[in-house]
C-alpha cells in the first residue's frame, strides 16, 4: 500500500533535522582549520634581537625603560656570554647616564645620590669581566678600566681609583695624556706617599710625548710648576714658569701660569712682590673659575701670616661667596675660621671648622685642603688655647679635629688626651684653692651645689681622659716608652676620678707588662691601694707583701707598711698581731725620725688598736704623745 504525500514529507524533514547538526559542527571545524591556516607564522625574537632593542634605549637616554628591559634581558640570559654582554651594556649605560648629569669625573660636585650608582659601575663591570665580555688584558678593557677608575673615585677610594686608572693607561695602545692626566688629577687630590715625585714623571711623560696635544701640554706645563712648588723647589718652579712659549701663553691656563709664579714667590720670600703680583691678577679676572678663587686664598694667606685678619678675612670670604658646592670652598671656610680665632671669636671660628670637618669627611680627597691640614689648624689653634690655660676652649676644637682624624692618629689622640688630663687637672686645682679659701674666709660652705658640680666635671675628664689614653696605649703596642706612659697616664686618671675598678683592671694590667721596670713598684703599691679601697682586703695584702718581699727599701715598700697593717686590721676578724708588728717596725726603725709623718701616723694606728684591744695603759700614753707632737691636727 502507498504512503501518503504527507507521510513522505513528513520523513524527509525528519531526516534533515536528523543531520542539522552534525554537519554545523563540521562547518566550524573546517572553517576553523581554515583560519588556522591563513594565520601568520609568529617568530621569537632571538636574545640578538632584544639585546638590540634594549640597546636602542640607551642610546636615546631612555633611562627608566633601559634599566626595566635590560632586568628582564638578564633573566632570560641563556649562557655565560649573554649574561656577561647584558651586565657590560648596564655598566656601559649607568657611566653614560651619571655622565651626562655631571657626576662621573675627577672634578665632580658632591653626588648626594649617586654612591650605589658607582657600587652598580663597579659590580657589573666585575660581572661581566668575570663572565669573558673583554679581555682584560686587550686594548679593548682600556674604557672599562677608566670608568671603574672614575667610580671608585666617587666612593672616595682613591687607591683603587689609581689602580684601575693605572690599568687603563697598560691596556692602551699608544700613549694617551688624557689617562695620564687623569691619573696626576688623582694624585694630587689623593696626596698618597710620594705623590710628588710620581705626579712629576707623569707630568714629563704628557710634556714629552708627541701624542699630546697643545692643550694637555700647557696643562701639564701649569701642573709641573705647581708640583715643584709643593715640594719645596720655589726657584726651581720660577726658572720653569719663565720659559713659557706662545702656546702656553695663548691656552687657557695663561692666568694660572701667572698666579703660580705668585704663589711661588710667595713661598720663596718674595711676599711684597707676589701681593703685587696676585693683586693685579684678581683685578682683571673675568672667569670667577677656580684660578680666581686659587688667587684669592693665596692673598688671604699672605695676609693671614702678616696679621692682618681684617684682609685676610676679605679675600676668604671671596672665595667662599663665589665656590658655593666647589672644592676650594673648603679652603675659604678654614681660612675664616682661622681669622676668627685670631680674632678671638671662637664661637665663629668653630662653626667654620665643624663646615670644614663636615666637608673633608663627606669628601676626602679635596684639592683644595688636605685633611691633614685641617687637623694640624685645629691643633695649631687647640696648644695656643692650652698655653693661655682656656683648655675648655681647646677641648672643643680638639674634639673637631676627632671627628675628622683618622682612629689610628696617634698624635691625635694624644693631643686630646693630655687636653683632657689639664683640664681634669685645673678643676682639681680650682676645687682645692675655693674649699681652702671657704676655710680661711668662712664665705663659702664646702657642701656648697658648686663643689659637688665642680667635683663631678673633675670626674668627667679624669675618666675620659683616662680612655683615651687606653686608645693611644692600644695603638703603640709597639712602642714600649708611649705604651707604658699611656697605660700608666690611664691607671692614674682613672685613680683621681676615683674609679677604683676601672684603676685596678688599668693597673694590673700594667704590672703584669712591666715586672722590673722603673714604675713598677709604684704600680704594685697604687693596685694594691686601689683594692683597699674597695675593700678587697686579702688582694691588697697580698701586693703590699710582694712588694716588701721583693724591694724592700724602695719608698713604695716603706709607704706600704701603714696601709697593710690597716687591712690587717680591716680583715674579718682583724689579725691584730701582723698589724701590730708592723706598726711596731716603723717606730723602731733606725731611719724613721719621731718627727716624720709617718712615725706620728704609725703612733696614732698602733694608739688606736691598743685602745680598741682595750689595752688602755699602752693606748693611752701613745695618744697623748702624739696629740703633744701634733696639737693642731684636725683629725682630733
Amino acid at each position: 500500500m502507498e504512503k501518503s504525500p504527507k507521510s513522505q514529507s513528513t520523513l524527509r524533514q525528519a531526516l534533515a533535522r536528523q543531520w542539522q547538526v552534525p554537519l554545523f559542527v563540521v562547518s566550524v571545524i573546517a572553517f576553523g582549520t581554515s583560519l588556522v591556516m591563513l594565520r601568520p607564522e609568529t617568530i621569537e625574537p632571538t636574545f640578538d634581537d632584544e639585546f638590540v632593542a634594549v640597546s636602542q634605549l640607551a642610546a636615546e637616554n631612555r633611562y627608566t625603560e633601559f634599566y626595566g628591559q635590560a632586568e628582564q634581558l638578564r633573566v632570560k640570559s641563556i649562557t655565560q656570554g649573554q649574561l656577561g654582554r647584558v651586565h657590560g651594556l648596564v655598566a656601559q649605560t649607568r657611566a653614560q647616564e651619571l655622565n651626562q648629569r655631571r657626576e662621573f669625573s675627577l672634578n665632580a660636585s658632591n653626588p648626594r645620590s649617586a654612591r650605589r650608582n658607582y657600587e652598580n659601575i663597579i659590580t657589573d663591570y666585575l660581572e661581566a669581566i668575570g663572565r669573558g665580555w673583554v679581555d682584560p688584558n686587550s686594548p679593548a678593557a682600556k674604557d672599562v678600566f677608566q670608568d671603574m677608575a672614575l667610580a671608585y673615585w666617587g666612593l672616595d677610594e682613591a687607591s683603587q681609583a689609581v689602580n684601575y686608572q693605572k690599568k687603563a693607561i697598560s691596556v692602551s695602545e699608544t700613549f694617551d695624556p688624557v689617562l695620564h692626566r687623569g691619573l696626576v688629577e688623582m694624585y694630587l687630590s689623593a696626596r698618597p706617599k710620594e705623590y710628588l715625585t710620581i705626579s712629576l714623571g707623569e707630568l714629563e711623560k704628557i710634556l714629552g710625548s708627541p701624542n699630546t696635544n697643545a692643550d694637555d701640554k700647557a696643562w701639564a706645563f701649569a701642573r709641573k710648576a705647581e708640583v715643584l712648588i709643593g715640594q719645596g723647589h720655589e726657584k726651581e718652579a720660577l726658572v720653569w714658569l719663565n720659559t713659557a712659549d706662545d702656546l702656553v701663553k695663548a691656552s687657557r691656563y695663561a692666568e694660572e701660569v701667572d698666579f703660580l709664579r705668585g704663589r711661588a714667590m710667595r713661598h720663596s720670600g718674595q711676599t711684597d712682590q707676589a701681593e703685587l703680583v696676585l693683586r693685579d691678577l684678581l683685578a682683571r679676572m673675568a672667569d670667577r673659575g677656580d684660578v680666581y678663587a686659587q688667587v684669592a686664598l693665596e692673598l688671604g694667606k699672605i695676609n693671614y701670616e702678616q696679621y692682618r685678619d681684617y684682609d685676610a678675612r676679605n679675600f676668604y670670604k671671596i672665595v667662599v661667596d663665589s665656590q658655593v658646592g666647589k672644592e676650594w670652598y673648603v679652603a675659604g671656610r678654614l681660612g675664616l675660621a682661622e681669622c676668627d680665632a685670631m680674632q678671638q671669636r671662637y664661637d665663629q671660628a668653630a662653626m667654620h671648622y665643624q663646615a670644614v670637618v663636615d666637608l673633608i669627611t663627606e669628601r676626602p680627597n679635596n684639592r683644595s685642603v688636605a685633611k691633614s691640614q685641617a687637623q694640624k689648624s685645629l691643633a695649631v689653634l687647640a696648644q695656643k688655647l692650652g698655653l693661655l690655660k682656656q683648655y675648655d676652649l681647646a677641648i672643643a676644637f680638639l674634639e673637631l679635629e676627632q671627628q675628622m682624624a683618622p682612629r689610628k692618629d696617634r698624635d691625635a689622640v694624644g693631643r686630646y688626651a693630655m687636653m683632657l688630663r689639664r683640664m681634669a687637672e685645673s678643676l682639681a686645682g680650682q676645687i682645692g684653692q675655693a674649699k681652702k679659701d671657704s676655710k680661711q674666709a668662712d664665705s663659702v660652705r664646702q657642701d656648697d651645689p658648686w663643689f659637688a658640680q665642680q667635683n663631678q666635671l673633675k670626674v668627667d675628664y679624669y675618666v675620659r681622659a683616662a680612655q683615651q689614653f687606653l686608645r693611644l696605649a692600644d695603638l703603640t703596642v709597639e712602642n714600649s716608652t708611649v705604651y707604658s706612659d699611656s697605660l700608666w697616664s690611664a691607671a692614674m686618671c682613672y685613680d683621681r676620678a676615683g674609679e677604683a675598678l676601672n684603676t685596678i683592671t688599668t693597673l694590673k694590667r700594667y704590672v703584669d707588662e712591666h715586672v722590673g721596670q722603673t714604675e713598677w713598684t709604684d704600680a704594685l703599691y697604687y693596685l694594691a691601694q686601689a683594692h683597699q679601697s674597695v675593700g678587697h682586703f686579702d688582694e691588697a695584702i697580698t701586693y703590699y707583701s710582694t712588694l716588701r718581699n721583693r724591694h724592700p727599701n724602695m719608698p713604695a715598700a716603706i709607704n706600704s707598711i701603714i696601709p697593710m697593717a690597716r687591712c690587717y686590721l680591716s680583715l674579718e676578724p682583724p689579725v691584730k698581731e701582723k698589724a701590730e708588728q708592723l706598726l711596731l717596725a716603723v717606730l723602731s726603725d733606725p731611719a724613721m725620725t719621731p718627727r716624720a709623718p709617718k712615725f706620728h701616723e704609725a703612733m696614732i694606728e698602733l694608739g688606736k688598736l691598743y685602745y680598741d684591744s682595750e689595752r688602755y695603759d699602752e693606748a693611752i700614753p701613745l695618744l697623748k704623745e702624739a696629740i703633744d707632737r701634733n696639737p693642731d691636727n684636725s683629725d682630733w
